[in-house]
């Protein structure tokens, strides 16, 4: 280490040290603070301010830093800004096993893979937990030099970001662990909340267990567990898995609900079918496949769904929330909530009205059978048949009775 002032206490063999202090690691990393204290029997270096540390594979700022050098343990402290192996970390602590390579980030903590490298220095403001917090709240947001690269068509590095508030994650080679986490993906729209997950960075894969929640502007998917397949934008839902789309309002809801207090009366003052509308789409199995890049799902297992005013049961359903557009395959009956219609086939297409359909659309395939509803007119009937009648006995002259003489 070099320093400008140093004082040595030569019972205990501890150094303070002071003034444009710079220590070097037999590990390679070089820092730089204003002071530092070596404690010679635990041979322990305490950093008590603002840290700036640089080696060939960890850049960082902290506010503080505990290095053990014989487990060779670097913990930051106090606000942890670091750069190691193609991921970012924002935490309050950070502990570092230098043998193992292994990061164990404390919350609240937010870590950043698949970045580009920062070629600038890390002249950064002292950081605290509550900015911390504060830059985990503001993640969606992009910089201004950021959109200004998006907007001449540069191509950026996709990156995968994992937050949380209540518990650490820990980052093992290119493997992350953790629990009670949100996770959302830089050019995506979509979050997913898990309680416990693995995910692998050379292989871009994400298994999550315990509870799972995805979300995305169109639709809300619910399983035990799940898989995340990033290249090919896909994730595997299985157990008990529901999906629950959100569907667009039309123009007269839109105008319904601004409108004047009449209008807000509630869903009860609404026509039957418009009511029906307003209803999400909802699939409940036991395996489900959604690519989100085409807001398709597949489903299968178990299943049972309702479109629209239509619901029953499948093998197999392919959903296009963007075409408002289902597809049941296998054993399929549909029973029609409006009209009462149920039938049964081995495939049937159904497309709501939308703003390029302006009624539903049932492609059902040969070899159907269905039992329809049919109302018949019988109170019309009635009040007309007691009407000729009447018109007759008026028509036609009573019958006398002829007295037979005795």
């Amino acid at each position: 280490m070099s320093a400008k002032k140093a004082i040595w206490n030569m019972l205990t063999n501890d150094i303070e040290v002071w003034g444009d202090v710079c220590v070097r690691l037999n590990t390679g990393l070089q820092m730089r603070m204003e002071r530092l204290n070596w404690h010679d029997s635990g041979c322990v270096l305490q950093i008590p301010s603002k840290v700036i540390g640089e080696s060939k594979s960890l850049r960082f700022v902290a506010m503080g830093v505990v290095y053990e050098a014989r487990r060779s343990l670097l913990r930051l402290l106090n606000g942890v800004f670091a750069c190691a192996d193609d991921a970012q970390f924002y935490c309050r602590q950070l502990d570092i096993s230098i043998p193992s390579g292994e990061y164990t980030a404390h919350p609240p903590v937010r870590l950043v893979l698949c970045f580009h490298s920062l070629e600038e220095e890390l002249e950064v403001k002292p950081i605290t937990v509550e900015t911390i917090t504060q830059l985990i709240g503001l993640g969606n947001t992009a910089s201004p030099e950021q959109k200004e690269k998006k907007a001449k068509g540069e191509k950026e590095e996709r990156r995968i970001v994992f937050e949380s508030l209540t518990q650490p994650l820990k980052r093992v080679g290119r493997k992350v662990y953790g629990a009670d986490v949100t996770v959302r993906e830089e050019g995506e729209d979509y979050t997913i909340t898990v309680k416990h997950f693995t995910y692998d960075e050379s292989k871009e894969y994400l298994v999550a267990d315990g509870m799972v929640r995805y979300e995305d502007p169109d639709v809300i998917l619910t399983a035990p567990k799940a898989e995340l397949f990033r290249r090919e934008r896909r994730l595997l839902l299985v157990g008990k898995v529901h999906l629950e789309s959100k569907p667009r309002e039309s123009p007269q809801n839109a105008s319904a609900k601004n409108g004047s207090k009449s209008q807000q009366g509630g869903e009860e003052e609404l026509p039957l079918r418009e009511r029906i509308r307003r209803k999400p789409t909802v699939i409940d199995c036991e395996q489900l496949e959604y690519f989100y890049r085409e807001r398709r799902a597949v489903a299968k297992g178990n299943l049972k769904f309702k479109h629209g005013q239509y619901a029953g049961s499948a093998s197999t359903v392919t959903y296009w929330h963007r075409e408002d557009k289902l597809l049941a395959e296998g054993k399929v009956v549909v029973n029609d909530l409006e009209e009462g219609h149920l039938f049964e086939c081995t495939s049937v297409t159904i497309l709501l009205a939308n703003d390029e359909r302006k009624e539903d659309e049932i492609i059902v395939a040969p070899g159907a059978r269905a039992l329809i509803k049919v109302k018949e007119e019988e109170e019309e009937t009635k009040p007309s048949e007691e009407k000729t009648k009447q018109q007759e006995e008026r028509k036609t002259p009573p019958k006398v009775e002829e007295k037979t003489k005795p």
